[in-house]
């Protein structure tokens, strides 16, 4: 087995149960009972580790748990489309041939270079204050392969060994550059050992429910007073769970303005998404209130109520019943929302020529790591404003507004800003687009203050091109294999890409993306392997610039560093 490197459990010297003691900031008193008559739940089992992508490494980031309300889509702007000639000329392509990969003869082939074995492991990383627990991902029956550039201008390819304990090999590999494929994610790299492990914090066993509806019903008083642009926060830090209930199906019962209670207050946790609570595990659930203020006729929203469910265990199919009030949380810190957004919005053509300013978020979010394993999956929300698309594109000083942050000082405290561009797609034979967010994202620990406002870090890739030819004008007949190309960006220093190929379809007149295939690469230029594009199908590339410091694609693909900052790209059609 490869050696690797765990981080060093983090010390922060109390249990995240212990939150309670750390959130009950002001008057109120709970009480409940969890569900009841249900037998006593089977011993847990690990819920299947989840695909590849932290959010902060796609090619569009969001916080998984904020993304249903940030990633709204909005109205469809100036629409890509097709020509008449271009759509003739897409019916009228046939499939070239077949793919220009081959197996690799033997290891003799390569007599001249040197060949060696690679090995990497893929993994989660689980911390608490308590341990750090190493959850592998079971590649046994996982593919996974080596394509290697050959002289030809094709890919040689080398099949590899997984194993259940997260470990894989290739052997045979030429030293040099290389693409590591799993399934649809792609890694052009050159060294012998590729840690494809990603840090979060919480247990590794949780449950997830199966049966519908596994419910978990909440009265809790001394709610403050609704507002209909308030928001609640659905939090188990023993779990790392931090969840925004805002917009969600499964949830019923929502407050309306006005209410100073929630009342009935249901979430199917099948439907939303979430694990079991279980409260001989260490789970605290706690439900937060963001309520509403304005400054400066903006509105913001900051953590100002919670309640701490008491000690609850669920079980899958069943109802339980949590009953309470919620507390006041102390107003006692201060952020400066002094953000520079029009140099952002100056870049908006960069990103398409018919790309439109979206919406903007400013938050600030709260995480037990501290800032040694960089940004984290999860994180609690403690601030929020954002823009909608009126007023976007200006630069946003509200001076000094107040906050609750009852977490403990240990903890580290996040600003984070969302920039969207909206681009709007039309699949051949469709009559309704489709809408593609990219996101300009920042995560750094230095929050704005008036003489130093948030500035973006990167500027999008310029000259984006396949085959020689913009990439921002529809390209039809680019073939199975073309190679895409960029220059650097004109600000800031990235330390890799993000580049995604998204198939763009028609379902029933409605345009749609598919699952994507994703390229992470410190280089500027490459060639699509093949199996990527097919003959006939359209499609939409996307380019990130990424800042990372003190951490490369090469060979760690998934770990972050502070700050942290993405820009993005977005092409026009494409069709082989």
């Amino acid at each position: 087995m490869p050696s690797f490197t765990l981080r060093a459990r983090l010390g922060l010297g109390f249990g995240l149960s212990g939150l309670a003691l750390a959130l009950a900031c002001g008057g109120g008193t709970s009480s409940s009972t969890s569900s009841s008559s249900a037998p006593p739940p089977a011993p847990p089992t690990a819920q299947a580790v989840q695909g590849p992508d932290p959010f902060w490494s796609d090619d569009s980031p969001s916080r998984p748990h904020r993304a249903h309300p940030l990633h709204t889509p909005g109205a469809p702007g100036s629409v890509i489309s097709l020509s008449g000639t271009q759509l003739a000329e897409l019916h009228a392509s046939s499939d070239p041939g077949p793919s220009v990969s081959r197996p690799l003869a033997t290891p003799a082939a390569a007599s001249t270079v040197p060949l060696r074995v690679v090995t990497g492991l893929y993994s989660f990383t689980y911390h608490q204050d308590s341990a750090t627990t190493l959850q592998p991902r079971d590649l046994t029956t996982t593919p996974i392969q080596v394509l290697v550039p050959n002289s030809g201008g094709g890919f040689d390819t080398l099949t590899g060994q997984g194993n259940s304990d997260g470990t894989f090999s290739i052997s045979n590999v030429p030293v040099g550059y290389y693409w590591l494929k799993f399934g649809r994610s792609y890694l052009w790299t050159n060294v012998d050992h590729v840690q494809w492990v990603l840090d979060t914090y919480g247990r590794p066993d949780v449950v997830y429910p199966g049966t519908s509806p596994t419910n978990l019903q909440m009265t809790v008083t001394d709610l403050n007073a609704w507002q209909g642009t308030d928001e609640l926060f659905w939090a188990v830090p023993n779990q790392g769970y931090s969840y925004s209930t805002f917009g969600l199906s499964g949830i019923t019962n929502a407050p309306n303005p006005g209410d100073i209670a929630l009342t009935n207050y249901t979430m199917d946790f099948v439907q939303v998404g979430l694990p079991l609570l279980d409260a001989t595990k260490g789970d605290q659930g706690y439900v937060t209130q963001l309520t509403s203020r304005v400054a400066s006729g903006q509105t913001y929203r900051a953590l100002g109520k919670v309640f701490t469910l008491p000690a609850t265990t669920m079980t899958d199919g069943a109802a339980a019943v949590a009953n309470g009030g919620f507390l006041d949380i102390t107003q006692s810190s201060t952020v400066r929302l002094n953000w520079k957004r029009s140099a952002l919005a100056a870049m908006t053509s960069s990103v398409n020529p018919n790309a439109t300013v979206g919406t903007t978020e400013f938050g600030l979010w709260v995480s037990p790591l501290g800032t040694s394993v960089g940004v984290p999956l999860e994180a609690f929300q403690i601030f929020t404003y954002d823009s909608g698309d009126v007023g976007a594109t200006t630069d946003l000083d509200l001076g000094d507004l107040a906050y609750g942050n009852p977490f403990p000082s240990a903890w580290t405290t996040l600003a984070e800003t969302y920039f969207i561009w909206n681009v709007s797609y039309l699949a051949p034979g469709a009559t309704t687009p489709v809408v593609m967010g990219r996101s300009a994202y920042t995560a750094t620990t230095t929050l704005p203050t008036a003489s130093t406002p948030i500035a973006p870090l990167l500027s999008p890739i310029q000259n984006p091109k396949i085959n020689g030819k913009s990439l921002f004008e529809n390209q039809v007949g680019v073939g199975l294999t073309p190679s895409i190309s960029w220059d650097a960006p004109s600000t800031g220093a990235p330390t890799g890409y993000v580049v995604s190929v998204y198939p763009l379809v028609n379902t029933g007149g409605v345009s749609s993306f598919q699952a994507r295939t994703t390229f992470r690469t410190v280089a500027r230029s490459f060639t699509l392997p093949p199996g990527v594009l097919a003959s006939g199908s359209t499609y939409v590339i996307t380019i990130s610039a990424v800042r990372n410091p003190g951490y490369s694609y090469a060979s760690n693909p998934f770990q972050s560093a502070f700050p942290y900052a993405t820009s993005p790209m977005a092409s026009a059609i494409v069709a082989p």
